[in-house]
């Protein structure tokens, strides 16, 4: 086999002996390998490296590493957006019940701007057993001129009549002239013959249009306005009658 000088050199050079030991690997003599080798003892010139070799296959994968500390706290991130509102949620339980507040400061004491109330009450006693004409008047002083008067009459009544039917009708009068404004103030009571019947009535109504001052007020009896004859009339059998005036 056929050694050039450069592979012999290398060939000492590796295995740390004397160019001598090996010069008959060489074609010649030791002392041609000696000439043209190195001296006895001294490492050969280095030669090139080689190729890169293949890489070789992967290794088994090494033991998990232990943990490393903490590292620095980042930066703050840019804010989100603001998200969608949520569902309402439930209605919850009713909370317990609180103390009892402070009593607030006394407030300023109320006026009433309104009027004061106008109204009387007129009894009499005693029957009455006129057909027609006046049974009681009475005075009332109205404070106001755009006012109303309330009259609200009470009393036991009866009508007679030897006929086959009679009819009598009692009524207010206010200043002697009955109420035309919104209407007249009474009540028609119609009786067949032979029936006596003192029964409790009471008939009332509004008086427009009426002045201040004194006013007179008066029960009247007299006939129907219907045509049928005037009864055998009666007021105030066994028991009070009464008057009740009221300005609206």
């Amino acid at each position: 086999m056929e050694m050039t000088f450069a592979t012999l050199c290398l060939l000492v050079a590796a295995c740390g002996t004397s160019c001598l030991t090996r010069a008959h690997a060489y074609e010649g003599t030791e002392e041609n390998a000696n000439e043209h080798c190195c001296i006895p003892g001294v490492p050969c010139i280095p030669g090139r490296d080689g190729k890169p070799g293949r890489p070789g296959n992967t290794g088994p994968r090494g033991p998990m590493g232990a943990p490393g500390r903490p590292g620095a706290i980042g930066d703050d991130g840019v804010p989100g957006r603001p998200g969608n509102n949520g569902n309402p949620g439930s209605k919850g339980n009713p909370g317990p019940q609180g103390p009892k507040g402070e009593s607030g400061e006394k407030g300023i004491s109320g006026v009433c701007q309104c009027p004061s109330r106008n109204i009387q009450q007129y009894v009499w006693t005693g029957g009455d057993g006129r057909d027609a004409g006046r049974i009681h008047e009475v005075t009332f002083t109205k404070q106001r001129t755009n006012s109303s008067l309330r009259v609200s009459v009470t009393s036991n009544l009866r009508i007679l009549t030897q006929k086959s039917q009679g009819c009598s009708r009692w009524y207010i009068e206010i200043n002697n002239s009955e109420c035309k404004t919104p209407a007249t103030i009474a009540v028609q009571i119609f009786q067949l013959a032979d029936q006596n019947r003192h029964s409790p009535h009471t008939f009332e109504g509004m008086c427009d249009r009426v002045d201040a001052g004194d006013v007179r007020v008066g029960l009247y009896v007299g006939s129907c306005t219907d045509g049928n004859p005037r009864g055998d009339a009666y007021t105030g059998y066994g028991g009070p009658s009464r008057m009740i005036i009221e300005e609206i």
